[in-house]
Order: structure tokens, then sequence, then C-alpha cells
């Protein structure tokens, strides 16, 4: 019995195996999946959802001002605490709602795939939980596959992002996607896990996206500071608003040709300042918005003057902004004025003028509509200019001041385009003294060149 008993332990002997020890030695060296897992736990721990979006929301900031040349790390550096997490959820507030819908539908997938594997094990019942570690199949395979296509999508034809920039955006997101489905392989993952990383993904994306977004777009916005009633005012970009400072940038000067780059400025805002803010939009845009909005300003402020006579009716008053002048007789040198309207208008003599200087000066009709504030609801087309000279001395009552920002839909929120004006205008109380007008015609598209001729066959006409 020794002998068979030194036997069992001689080279003949059949070998164990421990299992256990193997799936302890498992347990104590992880593999690059579970330590991918861990990390990604660890990060979405630490970093957490308004952590992220305070990332996102400054990174978005970073961008937006160093895309128009203002001094991005000073101007974030200023920005209120509470500004970057409202910018960065205003940014993913859409993309976090579609990630737990994601999550959601992945719970339902994942759980059919589950139960069919079970079914097709015979698994022990008892054993049987939601939770089980288990390796992703063809259900939630094809969920994470759809996913990118859908953001995809949405980049091409829902936003104004440039073909490149779309298929930058696609390379992202099916990068997360793989490693979405990578990490979702791992057979000692549970669901938690994968709906933590998808979650992610969706973040991810939803801030790469908003980056490329505003880095095409170089929208600003436009500010206006009265700081007292000697002041002329001052025009320039938003940066923050802190308590009792006010941050705006402002042209740092035309010296060695960077007329364009921006410097910061500080104002303290107190009893006698007043301030406006425009809408995001271009920088160009922004800038005739940041003219009107100080006319505006001033306008308030000097609004204790003497009131308009009552030939000038409350409708018309309110598409002048600033200091509206009323005058009964034309200047000695007299008046050429012009305005826009369409060829098959038959009433070319209208209430609302500009002067002549102030058309010519708009290359495109573009132009003009955006300074004098023409949105196509008052017309459809802009392709006749109707010109008419007052001779000095004429008795004609009108109204002089500077146009007011339009909708291009209805005055009433949402509003649309918004032509920011500023633009001359006159506003004629009898546009039937006029006397005769002439016409001049252009075949120019919106945004060419203008190039004005007298109109064929017509002729001047009272």
């Amino acid at each position: 019995m020794l002998g068979k008993e030194q036997g069992v332990s001689g080279p003949n002997a059949p070998k164990r195996s421990n299992p256990p020890a193997e799936d302890a030695s498992e347990d104590k060296k992880p593999g690059i999946e579970q330590w991918s897992l861990k990390t990604a736990g660890t990060i979405i721990g630490g970093i957490g959802l308004a952590g992220s979006m305070v990332v996102i929301g400054s990174a978005v900031l970073w961008t937006r001002f160093k895309e128009v040349g203002i001094p991005a790390i000073q101007a974030v550096s200023v920005q209120p605490r509470h500004e970057a997490l409202v910018q960065g959820a205003q940014t993913t507030i859409v993309f976090v709602l579609i990630a737990l819908a994601v999550v959601a539908a992945l719970y339902v997938t994942d759980g059919a795939d589950l139960r069919a594997k079970r079914e097709k094990e015979n698994a022990d019942p008892n054993s049987a939980k939601q939770a089980e570690p288990h390796g992703i199949r063809a259900r939630t395979l094809v969920s994470l596959c759809v996913l990118p296509i859908v953001g995809i999508l949405w980049a091409w034809l829902g936003t104004d992002l440039s073909f490149w920039a779309v298929v930058g955006l696609a390379a992202v997101a099916v990068a997360l996607t793989y490693g979405c489905i990578w990490i979702g392989r791992n057979e000692r993952k549970n669901f938690w896990a994968l709906a933590g990383v998808v979650f992610v993904s969706v973040i991810i994306f939803a801030g790469v996206a908003d980056y490329l977004i505003v880095k095409e777009q170089k929208f600003i916005q436009a500010v206006a500071v009265v700081r007292s009633d000697q002041d002329a005012g001052l025009a320039g970009f938003y940066v923050a608003a802190d308590g009792d400072k006010l941050y705006l940038a402002t042209p740092a000067g035309s010296g060695a040709g960077r007329s364009r780059d921006m410097a910061i400025q500080k104002i303290d805002l107190g009893e006698s300042v007043a301030y406006s803010v425009g809408p995001l939009e271009s920088v160009s845009e922004a800038e005739d918005t940041g003219e009107a909005m100080l006319a505006h300003l001033t306008a308030d402020r000097n609004s204790g003057e003497a009131s308009l006579p009552a030939w000038i009716p409350a409708d018309k008053e309110a598409t002048f902004v600033g200091k509206i002048e009323p005058k009964e007789e034309a200047p000695s040198e007299g008046l050429c004025l012009m305005r826009y309207a369409e060829k098959t208008q038959k009433r070319k003599k209208g209430g609302f003028w500009t002067s002549c200087a102030e058309a010519e000066a708009q290359a495109t009709i573009h132009d003009a509509r955006e300074r004098l504030a023409l949105p196509s609801r008052f017309q459809k087309h802009y392709e006749v200019r109707v010109k008419a000279k007052v001779p000095g001395g004429t008795k004609l009552r009108y109204a002089e001041g500077r146009v007011a920002p339009q909708c291009a839909g209805e005055p009433v929120q949402p509003c649309g385009h918004r032509y920011p004006g500023g633009g001359l205008q006159y506003w004629i109380a009898e546009p039937e003294k006029l006397g005769r007008i002439t016409l001049e015609c252009t075949e120019s598209h919106t945004d060419q060149l203008s190039v004005w001729k007298p109109c064929k066959g017509a002729k001047p006409s009272k």
C-alpha cells in the first residue's frame, strides 16, 4: 500500500490539476479589457456628468474666442464659474437624453440576448441574473452598430459642417463604437459596465461635434455699453460678465497690419452703466448689431427729450433705433432718396427711403437687406432701386434716423434670421409729394456685386 502510495507520487502517477489556482492567477493578473473597464469607471466616477459638462463648455468657449481672434486663454479665465457649466449643459443636454435612451434600449436587447443564451445552454434558473457577466450578442451588437450611423446622418443632414468635418466626426463615431464593442465582448463584464462606456462615448461624440460646429461657425456675440450721460458709448464683442465687471473685446489697432487682433477690456458696472448683449452670429453681423444696440442704448438714455410730433405714427417710430429727427422742410442742399422695390410692384413710391449715398455704399443686395433691415416678409425681391430728388427748401414732413433690427419671420419669437439694420433711414409722411422718380434695375444675384442700370423701357414717373 505504501508502495502504491509512493507509486502514485511517482513519474507514472496522473498529474493533478489545480483549477482554483489558475482562476486565482487569472484574477490577480487582469487583462487589458478588465483594466480598460476599471479605468473607464474611475474616470466616470472622478469627473462625473457635471464635470464633463464643464470640460466641454470650457472647450467650446475657448474655441469660439480663438476662432474670432480674441485671446482665448484670458477670455476663458475671466468666465464666472457657472458659465462653462451652462455652456456645456446647453451643448450636451440633448445628447445626455439620447445617451439615456440608448442605455435603456441596450438594457432591453442585452436582456433578450441573455435569455436566449440561457435557453440555449439550458442553464440553472436559480443562477440566472440580469447582472451576470456575459459578452454581447447579436441584438446588442446590431444596436451598437446602428448608433454611429444615426450620428453620422445627423452630422450630414442636421448641421452645416463641411464634408471633411463630417468625415472626421464619422471616424470618431466609428472608433468609439469599436471601443464599445471591444469592451462589450469581454465575458467578465456585466451590463452596467457596457452601459457606462456607451454613455461616455455619446457624450464624447457630442463634445467633438460641438467643437467642430463652433470652429466652423466662427460666431460671437455683440455687446454695447453706455457708461454715463456724456459717454459716446462703446461697441465690441462680449466676453464675460461677472458680478460688477463686464469684459468685452475690441480691435487692438491697425499697427503692423494686425487690425483684426482683439484686446480684452474690463469695465466696472455701476448704476450709470447700461449694456446690451446680442445673439451669436458672424463677426460682420455682430459688428452691425453692436452699432444698432449702441444707438438704441443712447436713445434710451436720451428718452427724456421732447416727444415726437403726432404725425409720426407709433408703428413707424418703432422702425427706428436711436434718435429720430422730425423735419418739415428739405435741407438747402436738397435730398437724394432711394428705396428698394420689386419689378412687379405697381406702387414704387413708399414711405421708407434711405439716402442715395447709403444705397450706393451697399455692394450687394444682401448687404442692402442687412444694413436696411429688409426681410422677405416685406416683399419677396429687391431688384429695383427707386430714386427721387427733392429740391432744397421743399415743404416735406419726414423723420430721419437709423434703421432698427428686424426679424426674418413675424416679429415674434422665434425670430429666425436677424437683420441688424443700422443704416440711414427716412420715413416720408406724404410720399406722393416726392415728384418724379427714376428706376434702376439689376440682374445680379443677391450675393453678387450689384450692377445697376436704368430699367429698360422705364421713364421718369410721378
